[in-house]
């Protein structure tokens, strides 16, 4: 008997939809007619009757004689998708973690040792702190013995290195894949490169990487980040982006390391974000609200696998170069 779909999987069953949830969360007062979002899309009316016609019987859109957006069905739908990735994490139960990160803000939100090797998806809004965040990660695990990966599309490598430099971390454990310095055009001054546009490309140079990873030791506690996938579905669309994530997540499985992955929980419609989130092992959320005092960050661990956790918002500020750190 075939498995009826969850609701992020018929949200996302096509890359037309992925194309109009796209649309209509960055437009949400958008109103058009068929022909009108067709052209918006670069598509023919053929190729979006059937999906629109979809998401206008889950009620995400609403038609008369044009296309709207609904908020208050968006919101619902926002409120759904979060109770089925809860459904789908296993009972919690003692962790099979290695060790404590030294990460305070997370160690206090976890109820025992971090359960590595897993994959965790770092979710949040612009200047919350997920690069600062995977640096703390990189720093812990160097400390423990092991290589630390880095798959860098956001930020030059040379950068990436003296931040880390600052956080004391050894050079020799780091291994750093660079997919920025040919989207600008530059030569790269890493021995492992990659076009960030060919995401086959990029799995070859990671594979790559896991093998060096893998004869300089580490006993196991090697970490791989990729910051970001934001990059990945920019360049190659929604699709391509998670089966990229899916090949990702087998060949850190296959090697014992963890995995983390930075993506802006902003600039996506929450079913995007509930798939990547099923895919992973754990996530973390980070979120910036305005107060009259300035900018306040919240964090919180809606899903981890293997170990108790708090989903409660956690204040934090962040510090350099320390970090991420609770107030």
């Amino acid at each position: 008997m075939q498995r009826p779909k969850k609701l992020f999987e018929r949200l996302l069953d096509s890359e037309v939809k992925a194309e109009l949830l796209a649309l209509f969360h960055t437009n949400p007062g958008l109103s058009d007619s068929m022909e009108g979002i067709a052209r918006r899309l670069g598509r023919s009316v053929e190729e979006i009757r059937s999906d629109l016609r979809d998401l206008v019987e889950i009620g995400l859109l609403n038609v008369v004689e044009l296309f709207s957006y609904n908020p208050r069905r968006a919101a619902e739908i926002e409120r759904q998708l979060f109770l089925q990735l809860e459904e789908g994490v296993p009972p919690e139960g003692p962790g099979g973690g290695i060790e404590y990160t030294g990460i305070e803000l997370i160690d206090d939100m976890l109820d025992g040792p971090f359960p590595h090797p897993c994959s965790i998806l770092i979710l949040g809004d612009p200047g919350t702190g997920k690069t600062t965040l995977c640096n703390q990660f990189v720093k812990s695990f160097a400390k423990a013995g092991g290589p630390a990966i880095i798959v860098a599309l956001d930020e030059p490598p040379r950068e990436i290195r003296q931040a880390l430099s600052k956080l004391g971390v050894d050079q020799s454990k780091l291994i750093l894949v660079d997919c920025y310095s040919s989207n600008i055009g530059l030569r790269s001054e890493e021995r492992i490169a990659a076009d960030p546009k060919n995401p086959s490309s990029v799995s070859i140079a990671i594979s790559k990487a896991i093998g060096e990873a893998g004869s300089r030791g580490g006993e196991g506690r090697g970490l791989l980040v990729l910051d970001s996938l934001t990059a990945i579905i920019q360049k190659c669309g929604i699709s391509i982006a998670m089966d990229f994530m899916r090949n990702l997540l087998a060949k850190c499985k296959e090697a014992k390391l963890s995995l983390l992955v930075t993506l802006n929980r902003l600039a996506y419609h929450a079913a995007v974000l509930a798939a990547f989130q099923d895919l992973s092992d754990g996530v973390i959320e980070l979120k910036g609200e305005e107060t009259p005092s300035g900018i306040q960050h919240y964090a919180r661990i809606p899903k981890m696998r293997g170990v108790g956790h708090s989903t409660h918002w956690v204040p934090y500020e962040i510090r350099f170069p320390e970090g991420l750190i609770p107030l």
